[in-house]
């Protein structure tokens, strides 16, 4: 069913692991998930980047990490915040900035193209030898409701996209 809809195996597999289609049930051959579960991801459409314009017109911080949907919110938020290397191309002086100025930087996390969160990122802190942030983040504003259900796709790349900068 994801194959249908451009999800290659490798993908789906991270998909339905993540409990994005909800817990399985586990036999000795396979994994099995309810059919109207995937066939409400297959269904998602993909947001165009005028979609994307409109909804976040600014800078807009795409996470794009594996994060366990059945776990509880917070370790959610503990995977998508934490450990995050934003290289030395001058993310993370962007992000600092930006979030003083507007006081935050809407933070989308997706899962192969799927979103799987959002969050108001307030504040970019260092951690601890200074490579990596971890980042303060607060429920999302209402410009989350146009990413809800849907698909974002940046193609290959790094584990983050700043759209916007």
């Amino acid at each position: 069913m994801l194959a249908e809809v451009g999800i290659a195996r490798r993908q789906a597999r991270q998909v339905l692991s993540s409990g994005l289609a909800g817990m399985p049930v586990a036999t000795r051959g396979a994994h099995l998930y309810q059919e109207e579960a995937v066939l409400e991801l297959a269904s998602r459409r993909p947001m165009t980047q005028d979609e994307v314009s409109a909804a976040c017109p600014g800078l807009l911080f795409v996470a794009r990490r594996w994060v366990d949907l059945l776990a509880s919110p917070e370790d959610q938020v503990e995977t998508l915040t934490r450990h995050w290397d934003l290289g030395v191309r001058g993310s993370n002086i962007v992000l600092v900035v930006q979030t003083r100025v507007r006081g935050s930087v809407p933070f989308v996390a997706t899962l192969c193209g799927f979103v799987v969160f959002g969050a108001d990122l307030r504040r970019l802190m260092g951690e601890r030898g200074g490579r990596t942030y971890r980042m303060e983040v607060e429920a999302p504003g209402d410009w989350f409701e146009a990413f809800r259900g849907r698909r974002l796709h940046y193609g290959p790349g790094r584990d983050f996209v700043l759209r916007g900068w």
